[in-house]
């Protein structure tokens, strides 16, 4: 018999999570436009050396976020990319 912290632990295995990234920068902040209002996305932890690049990333696991992000110019532009 599944006791209720059984259920809430399966239940956030199934939570996706939305991880999206901008190439070239350390850190970001995205104003991306939400009717009359303006999101804040914050990107952090890029990094360019010899070595490679790491994009500055962003991560969510709220889908209307994750909606507003890859409805943006930014996302249909090619500057944030998915994960």
């Amino acid at each position: 018999m599944n006791t209720g912290k059984e259920n809430k632990a399966q239940g956030a295995r199934n939570v996706k999570e939305f991880r999206y990234g901008v190439y070239g920068l350390s850190e970001w902040v995205a104003l991306i436009p939400a009717g009359q209002a303006k999101l804040r996305v914050c990107f952090a932890g890029g990094e360019t050396s010899g070595y490679g690049r790491v994009p500055a990333s962003f991560v969510t696991r709220d889908r209307s976020l994750a909606l507003l992000i890859e409805n943006s110019i930014y996302f249909k532009t090619g500057r944030i990319v998915r994960l």
